[in-house]
């Protein structure tokens, strides 16, 4: 690691750095909030003692995940994995997918590291592709440096992100482009939309000034989530119908809920059981989107919102 990258290191605010070794072991062999704390544990003096016999990145994976969802009270958290070998040794049955919604899932971008010729950079790069982080393929020894300082920059340029997504159980790529003076910076990531309770979605429909009545454009959405509800049959959600600032509260909440009660109409009428659909009219109490100044009107307001109450 450069002086730079220790520098860097050393000025990050409330750190916390653990370190997992793993072959068809794994094992958590030191952690601390600094690099001098954990320094020991990356000199190499043990060798593979105790390791060796196979790779097993999904285990390893997981062991880093279950560690870093301990700390709630950290903003952003990156699981760096490194691997001079290709998977198969693992002991886990979940498919590398599973893995990876699980570090989404738990706010944690994984970088994956492959040294060498023998690691499957395909599947690196789509375990980073997948959880918001970038893969790294180095050869030399050399290479270290520059490789830390990356990792470390990957840290301090984070960012936050807020979008709508459009429906449960959707993966959506999203590309960020910046751009400064002739440079372009192009960056990816794939979001999950978890089918958790309590999570709720905007369905993007969107309803005329004192209707309830759902336009035809908004069928293609309901009907994919009719699948989604099909494909998921254990699945319970309620619909809130919501409206904007217009008029009497009174009168805002009993649209609100007519507005609900049109979308489970159309979600009965294609086969999904009622008993799985509970509707909830909450007026213009909770607005997705902001107001002008002296102005009670957002059609982009008068909306539906689902949220999964049993998974």
């Amino acid at each position: 690691m450069s002086d730079a990258s220790l520098k860097q290191l050393r000025s990050t605010q409330s750190t916390n750095l653990s370190v997992f070794k793993f072959s068809v072991n794994n094992q958590l062999i030191a952690k601390g909030n600094s690099i001098q704390e954990i320094r020991p544990a990356l000199v190499p003096t043990r060798g593979l003692d105790g390791f060796g016999g196979g790779t097993a990145i999904k285990d390893a994976m997981l062991g880093g995940i279950e560690h870093l969802s301990q700390l709630d009270d950290e903003d952003f958290k990156l699981l760096v994995l490194f691997t001079d070998g290709i998977t198969g040794s693992d002991t886990t049955q979940l498919v590398i997918d599973d893995v990876v919604e699980l570090a989404t899932k738990n706010n944690i971008n994984i970088a994956s590291v492959g040294f060498g010729n023998n690691v499957d950079a395909a599947y690196l790069r789509g375990i980073s592709r997948l959880s918001g982080g970038n893969f790294y393929h180095i050869y030399q020894e050399e290479e270290f440096p520059v490789l830390f300082d990356n990792l470390f920059r990957e840290v301090e340029l984070s960012y936050d992100l807020e979008f709508v997504p459009c429906l449960f159980g959707n993966n959506v790529t999203l590309e960020i482009a910046l751009s400064k003076n002739d440079n372009k910076y192009v960056g990816q990531t794939v979001f999950r939309t978890p089918i958790s309770k309590g999570y709720g979605i905007d369905l993007d429909i969107v309803f005329d000034l004192n209707s309830s009545k759902v336009k035809p454009r908004n069928y293609q959405r309901l009907d994919s989530f009719v699948h989604f509800l099909e494909s998921n049959s254990t699945v319970e959600i309620l619909v809130e119908g919501h409206s904007d600032r217009i008029g009497k509260e009174e009168d805002n909440v009993a649209l609100s809920l007519k507005r609900a009660e049109s979308v489970k109409e159309y979600l009965t009428r294609a086969g999904i059981d009622e008993s799985r659909i509970a509707t909830e009219g909450l007026g213009s109490s909770k607005p997705a989107f902001p107001y002008l100044d002296g102005s009670d009107v957002n059609p982009n307001n008068r909306r539906i919102q689902v949220v999964i109450v049993s998974e």
